[in-house]
């Protein structure tokens, strides 16, 4: 269901077909105002590399080694 007003907007809907565990299907839809997923970017120069380092070392639990700043 949509407005008029949001209908002029309204594209790529389909029924999807992955189970929901109910005896109904997801309509799925995008919006033309929708924003684009914003992309995170890193600057290099302002990197604290020695927290950075723990970091990594905290999620990957075994580190060997350095990483190349160049």
């Amino acid at each position: 269901m949509a407005s008029r007003t949001l209908l002029q907007y309204l594209y790529d809907w389909h029924v999807d077909n992955q189970d929901t565990m109910s005896d109904h299907r997801q309509i799925c839809f995008a919006l033309r105002r929708d924003r684009p997923n914003s992309k995170r970017i890193r600057n290099r120069r302002n990197t604290n590399w020695t927290v950075y380092e723990q970091e990594v070392e905290g999620k990957v639990r075994m580190w060997f080694g350095t990483i190349n700043r160049h």
